[in-house]
Order: C-alpha cells, then structure tokens, then sequence
C-alpha cells in the first residue's frame, strides 16, 4: 500500500510498467520519454527495496520464476570444504562469461516467490550476506545451489539436499522474522560433515550399492556389551558369515570397526555400535542403509530420517508439473555402462511418474529415449547421450519432470557452469534411432511458476 514516505515496491514493481504501457498504447509521450519513465522506474524501485530494512532479508512477491530463459545457469562449487557460512562461490568463469558489470546489491529469488537481499564480492567472485537465508532453508555442507543469472540484480536460485531432490521451500512463521539467528547452526561437526558427505555420495554419486535396510527400533539403542542388530536374514543379504569377527561401518572418512559376536546365525555388534549410533544420531525409527562398499564386511551407512520427506520439496513448489527436481553426479557406471540408478527420495516421492521407456531432453532440443527399471531405479541406455556430449566424471545433470515420463535435462561442468551444448549429431545417428529431434518442445507454461 501508498503510505506517507511513497509506495512500497511491490506496488510500485506492479503498478508502474502498466501505467507505462499505457501511456505507451495512447502515444502520450515520445520514445525517449518512456525511456527516461522507465529508468526512473527502475532506480526507484531498488531505492524502495533496499532502504527499508523490513524488506531487506526477506519479500514475498508475484515474481515470475521462469528459469532458463533469460541468463547463465550454474551451480555454485562449495561443496564440503569449499562450504562457508553466508557465502555462495560462483564458478570462475561465471564473471568471463556475463562481460556487464554485476550490482553489489544482489536480489535471490527463490520458490514460491521469496526474494533475499545479498551482496557481490567482485574481488572473491561469491555472494555474501546470506547467514539468513542458510538458516532458513538449512543449507549445510554438501547442498548444491543452482542458480541462474536473469540480469540486473537478479538471480533465480534452486537448492538441493544430499539425497538428490529439492529442499522444502515452503515458508514457515517461526522462520519468517529470523530476527535472532543462531550461529550456532553453523557449528558442524566433522562427524556430521562426513555424514552429509556421506549422504551424497550414497545418493547421487554412487549407484547400485545398497543392499539392506535396518529400521532402528529403541532395543539398537541401548548402552550394552553386545546388541541384537542382523537377523540371519539380514546377515544373509549382508553377506556375513559367521567366521567373521567384526564389520567396519563409515559415512564417507569416518569409520568404526564394531566387533561381532554370533548366535546361531544371528549377529550380535559391541558397544562400538552404540558409539557409532550415538555418534550418527540415530533415533527410533530411522532407516539405516548399508551400501556395498570394497572388501566384505565393509558398509557405507545412509541414515534416512522418518520425517525426511516433509523437509523436501513434495508439492512441486516452483514447478508446473508439481514434480520436485533431482540430481545425479557423474560417475564411472554412467560413462562407462551408461547406467543411472534414481535418487531414493525421488522415487517415493514421484516414482509413479516413470513409465519403461523415459524421455530425457537435452539443452539443443534433442530427445534420447532411455530404459527404465522400476524394481532396481535404474535408467539404462545414457550411453549414447554420454557420448554424443562428451559428458564427463564428476559432470552434474539436473532433471526437471515435464510430462508423460519425459525429463529435461540440465547439463553442467564439475566446476559449476552450465555447457554449452553442441552434440556431434549426424544422419548416422538419425538412423539408429537414438537421438531424434522434437519440433516443439514446452519447458513452461504461463502459470508463473518457473522449471529448471
């Protein structure tokens, strides 16, 4: 609303360009007028946003949230060390390749129409001042931030949690003023890091290697000389035998060697069991996944919470098709075997999705139709794109659900920006059938809700 001091700028965003419009439909003022018009527009309308300090953390607004359309995309390369407290780190050449200058006052919008303030650091290339907006959506060490540069101050962000998808954008009273932010969220531990380094690796990185599921009951809690943890049936999908005398347990570096203690076929694990439930939070009722991992007896472990599905993005927020974002880290099984297995949390959210044959589309408009095993999640057949891309290790692909089982797909480098594709498709390939061509593809529709 209008007050004594001007309007505020979602008035003032909205109202202006109309009246422009207008005065530009009547022929009321010549061109360079309407300019000037514009301009002014425009100052005032970042004088509004940034004066104020009620609208300097955080704005709900109308904004449109296509992304894709209008700027350079890229993820932001601070994973694990390169993590640092109320700082993004854009990729190098992000600067290289947008040659107009970047305002110090930056606006990141985020689904479904939140805008934070931050600030450019020409000389460290990063956006800094968003201690705010890390605390509210509970970004930690390996959450990818995917951003797309849209002019001006604006940036379009997504982000994305270590099992693979979408966090949970939806906005919350209790986090709304974040007028008293504890720091104390950003004292990670290393056990915690190597947890959530863990976490991706098992989720988006890996592939195929998780072979059992141990819900924790309050009984895997208990301080005991030795705790029931594998039945026989577990201990068989385990591969155990019971000349084994201990397993090794770790997340990503961390790990405990837990002693076995065995009862007709059953494994008992020592009290390092409970150090490491301790040490990895466990509570009742989580899910505790062991991954295959090099010699037998040795298990990555991925702690999936009962709650989890509640801190992501279930609704779709920010997408037409009300379908979250996942993403996958190439790896040697993808370049080498063409094979991908589906982020867990995707699948039980959005698993219905999928039909045998899946449609991924690519940045230049072409399609690949690839497999889909629904009782392993895989996706066979990526071969072929691998190639045709010169896709490589460590690569990042982002899938946005359009329809009826078709993806598109966001292809970026392992040091953050978006490629800049330019397959070698010829007649040879036409002919195989692998890679065809869409006359027509629709990435958005008018709703005002952005893909990726």
């Amino acid at each position: 609303m209008c007050t004594a001091s001007g309007c505020s700028p979602y008035i003032l965003s909205v109202a202006a360009p109309a009246i422009l419009q207008h005065v530009h439909s009547h022929n009321c003022l010549g061109n360079k007028t309407l300019q000037f018009l514009l301009i002014l527009h425009l100052d005032l309308y970042w004088q509004l946003l940034f004066a104020s300090s009620a609208w300097r953390v955080l704005l709900r607004v109308n904004f449109n949230m296509k992304w894709g359309e209008r700027g350079s995309t890229f993820v932001c390369p601070n994973f694990g060390s390169d993590y640092i407290a109320g700082i993004l780190i854009l990729p190098k050449e992000f600067p290289i390749e947008n040659s107009g200058p970047i305002p110090e006052r930056l606006l990141l919008h985020v689904a479904p129409g939140v805008v934070w303030n931050g600030k450019y650091s020409v000389e460290r290339n990063w956006i800094e001042g968003l201690e705010k907006m890390m605390l509210y959506y509970c970004i930690k060490p390996y959450y990818l931030i995917a951003m797309e540069y849209i002019g001006g101050p604006s940036f379009n962000l997504q982000i994305y949690n270590p099992y693979g998808v979408e966090v949970n954008y939806t906005v919350t009273d209790k986090s709304e003023t974040l007028s008293s932010m504890d720091r104390s969220f950003f004292n990670f531990s290393d056990i915690e890091v190597d947890k959530l380094c863990g976490t991706m690796f098992s989720n988006v990185y890996n592939s195929g290697l998780h072979v059992y599921d141990l819900l924790i009951s309050s009984s895997h809690l208990l301080k005991k000389d030795h705790t029931k943890i594998l039945n026989r049936y577990a201990c068989k999908q385990l591969g155990l035998l019971e000349e084994m005398k201990s397993v090794t347990l770790f997340f990503k570096n961390m790990s405990w060697v837990v002693n076995l203690k065995w009862d007709n076929g059953k494994a008992y694990m020592d009290r390092t069991w409970y150090d490491f439930a301790r040490a990895s939070r466990l509570k009742e009722g989580d899910i505790c996944a062991f991954m295959l991992s090099g010699p037998p007896g040795k298990f990555r472990v991925c702690v999936y919470e009962p709650d989890l599905l509640t801190k992501c993005n279930e609704k779709g927020i920010g997408h037409a098709s009300k379908v979250t974002n996942w993403f996958k880290i190439v790896n040697d099984v993808v370049l080498y075997a063409g094979q991908m297995e589906i982020p867990r949390v995707f699948m039980e959210m959005n698993g219905g999705v999928l039909e045998e044959t899946v449609n991924l589309i690519m940045g230049d408009g072409r399609s690949v139709a690839v497999n889909f095993s629904r009782s392993q999640s895989f996706l066979h057949g990526l071969k072929t794109l691998v190639d045709t891309y010169s896709i490589k290790l460590n690569d990042v692909m982002v899938f946005h659900f359009l329809s009826d089982s078709t993806f598109a797909v966001s292809l970026f480098k392992a040091t953050g920006m978006e490629y800049k594709l330019n397959s070698r498709h010829d007649a040879a390939t036409k002919k195989t059938g692998g890679i065809r061509e869409e006359e027509i593809i629709i990435l958005s529709d008018s709703s005002g809700e952005g893909s990726l």
